[in-house]
């Protein structure tokens, strides 16, 4: 069984670029490296690379988690829930997750689905 808690040459590019196409669909700009959150998250992947548990770090950057499947197809999954945000009212519809997407689309940089500054954060909208 394949290790999807380590890096794969030309992955970190592939999710960039459909976290780049999310944002360009909400008139957000692309992302930008940033180097103290890459080695954060890369940190925080070593130490799950155990057990690849979905566990949230807790850390000072936003988060969003992913484990099976292709690791391109993350970025999907999250933004898939984009049908269950309300926009106009900055909530998720019945209850359903949508905070993920938002994660994606914030006004934030990015590495490693680490973000910084860190989005969801209640009341405030993700554009």
């Amino acid at each position: 069984m394949e290790n999807y808690c380590s890096s794969k040459p030309g992955t970190l590019q592939a999710i960039l670029a459909a976290h780049d196409a999310a944002r360009a669909e909400v008139g957000v700009a692309s992302l930008k490296w940033d180097a103290a959150a890459a080695a954060y998250a890369q940190n925080y992947a070593n130490e799950r690379r155990a057990d690849c548990r979905p566990v949230h770090s807790g850390g000072p950057y936003g988060e969003n988690i992913f484990v099976g499947g292709p690791r391109e197809s993350a970025v999907a999954a999250w933004v898939a829930q984009k049908a269950d945000f309300d926009r106009a009212g900055n909530t998720c519809l019945n209850g359903r997750p949508c905070g993920h997407d938002t994660q994606v689309v914030w006004r934030g940089l990015f590495t490693v689905c680490s973000y910084s500054p860190r989005g969801n954060i209640l009341g405030l909208s993700p554009f």
